[in-house]
C-alpha cells in the first residue's frame, strides 16, 4: 500500500516531533547513499546530523563527487502556517549559517549539505541565504529536501524506501515476514477444520493447477505435440 506524507501523521513518540523527523530524514539519507560510502554518526555532532565518508566516486545530479568527499545534513522541523512552507527568518538564517560554519569546520572535505526541512522555502529568503552560504564555501553543494523531495525519492522508488516510510507514517505495515506468518496461521487452521488427507480435487481444482504448476502445465502440452 502506498504512503502519502503528512507530518500531521508522522509516527509519535515521548521523544517529540522534532526527533522523530530527524530519525526520519537520518533513515532516508542513509536509504539513499546505503552502498556509497562509510556514516559518521556521533552524538551532538557539530553542525550537521552525521556524515557519510564516500569510498567511491558518484554522480549526484550532473555533479561527480569523488571518494574522500564527505556528505553532511542538516535536519530542521521548522513548521509554517501553511504545511507546505517552512519559515525562514533572519533567526533561522542565523542557526543555519552557524551550523554550516562547524561542519565546514569540523569535515573540510564537505561537497555536499543536504538541508531537510517539512517545507520548503521562500524563494528570495533562500536565495539570500545560499548568497551567505557560498562566502562560507563555495567548494559545497547546498541542497534542500523538503515534502516534495521525499516524495520523489519514494515515488521512484516505493521498494527500495517502503518500509522507512510505513515505519514512520503507517503503523500497519504489513512486511513480508508478516503476511507469510498469517498464511502459515490460516492453513494451519484450514488442516485442523478439515480432514485435508481426504480431499478430493475438483475438475476446476485440476484446470487451475494446470496453469499454477508448471509440471502439469509442461506435461500437457508434451501429451497434445505427441498426439
Amino acid at each position: 500500500m502506498a504512503i502519502r506524507i503528512d507530518w500531521n501523521g508522522l509516527m509519535r513518540t515521548t521523544e517529540g516531533e522534532r526527533i522523530v523527523f530527524e530519525q526520519f530524514c537520518h533513515h532516508v539519507i542513509l536509504c539513499s547513499f546505503n552502498d556509497c560510502g562509510i556514516e559518521e554518526h556521533y552524538y551532538n555532532t557539530p553542525g550537521s546530523e552525521s556524515y557519510i565518508l564516500l569510498t567511491k566516486s558518484i554522480e549526484y545530479h550532473g555533479i561527480i563527487l569523488s571518494a574522500g568527499d564527505i556528505i553532511g545534513w542538516q535536519a530542521k522541523y521548522w513548521m509554517g502556517n501553511d504545511p507546505n512552507n517552512s519559515p525562514l527568518n533572519s533567526k533561522h538564517k542565523k542557526e543555519l549559517i552557524d551550523g554550516f560554519k562547524k561542519a565546514i569546520h569540523f569535515k573540510n572535505k564537505i561537497k555536499l549539505w543536504i538541508l531537510c526541512t517539512p517545507g520548503s522555502f521562500e524563494q528570495q529568503a533562500y536565495a539570500d541565504l545560499k548568497n551567505q552560504f557560498a562566502t562560507i564555501s563555495s567548494e559545497c553543494i547546498i541542497e534542500t529536501w523538503d515534502k516534495s523531495k521525499f516524495e520523489a525519492l519514494y515515488l521512484n522508488e516505493q521498494e527500495k524506501y517502503n518500509g522507512i516510510y510505513h515505519y514512520y507514517f503507517d503503523g500497519r505495515f504489513l512486511g513480508k515476514q508478516a503476511i507469510d506468518s498469517v498464511s502459515k496461521d490460516t492453513l494451519e487452521k484450514q488442516k485442523k477444520k478439515y480432514d485435508v488427507e481426504l480431499h478430493v480435487p475438483s475438475d476446476m481444482e485440476k484446470q487451475l493447477l494446470s496453469v499454477i504448476d508448471s509440471k502439469i502445465a509442461t506435461q500437457k502440452k508434451k501429451k497434445k505435440i505427441e498426439q
